[in-house]
């Protein structure tokens, strides 16, 4: 079987998956496939493509991977996910906060990850004839402010559904535009909205800085903001190991 270094390697451009590691206590796989994830503190309206199991063993962890069809239970108390097509796909070495890129601290065996790469072959400019392809900060500056708007109202009500406390900053030009706070944690987010499903976007330098230096820095991407959103969430750390950085403008300053 294959060994897994990265957990994001299980992905696909656009997916995103639930990680859950456990000691295999309460994971239950049938004869025809399906199973019980066991009761996890999960988010079950949260959109995600797979769910990943990292079942620990004495020689690493095995890796299964399957569709969520149901759930039972609740956010405020714990929910237990219905499986199908549970498959067995390999094993990692690599202890869990590596493996899933655990920024926190802690050792929270709960984790989502989102591949967002951009795709080789897409320039900034690049478009199919309906404008789908189009990624942020391409349209006219009133098109921008719409896609903008409604990303921000999108990722303040998601982050609301989930108990967080949330406040926009931002007209203070801090370098994030959401502040989220839930009891001990505390999140700087910011959103980018894009009116169609290219993840690509603008960012300033500053932007990009706080990315790495500041550990409670978020990046929510919403796609197709102003028709059917998707939201994908990284921490500065997953946006640094994914990002292509590509230059459009220079500073010149000549002698």
């Amino acid at each position: 079987m294959a060994t897994f270094e990265k957990g994001i390697d299980l992905l696909l451009p656009g997916q995103t998956g639930l990680f859950i590691s456990t000691d295999g206590s309460n994971f239950t796989i049938n004869d025809d496939g399906t199973g019980e994830s066991g009761w996890w503190k999960i988010n079950p309206s949260r959109e995600i493509t797979k769910v990943v199991i990292v079942r620990k063993s004495k020689s690493g962890a095995d890796i299964y991977i399957a569709d969520r069809v149901g759930y039972e239970g609740s956010y405020v108390e714990r929910v237990n996910i219905f499986l199908d097509h549970i498959d067995c796909i390999g094993s990692t070495q690599r202890n869990w906060q590596d493996f899933v890129n655990l920024s926190r601290s802690g050792s929270n065996p709960i984790r989502y990850l989102t591949h967002t790469l951009i795709p080789n072959n897409t320039e900034p400019d690049d478009t199919d004839e309906t404008g789908s392809l189009y990624g942020a900060g391409f349209g006219t500056p009133e098109e921008n402010r719409k896609v903008e708007q409604a990303a921000i109202q999108f990722v303040m009500n998601w982050y609301q559904e989930d108990g967080w406390e949330v406040l926009s900053v931002e007209q203070k030009k801090c370098g994030y535009d959401l502040h989220c706070t839930k009891a001990d944690e505390e999140e700087h987010v910011e959103v980018k909205g894009i009116r169609g499903n290219a993840p690509q976007f603008m960012m300033t330098a500053s932007e990009v800085n706080l990315s790495h230096s500041d550990p409670a820095f978020r990046l929510c991407l919403v796609l197709n903001a102003l028709t059917n959103p998707s939201l994908s969430y990284l921490t500065g750390r997953e946006f640094t190991q994914q990002a292509q950085l590509t230059p459009l403008t220079f500073r010149i300053v000549l002698p």
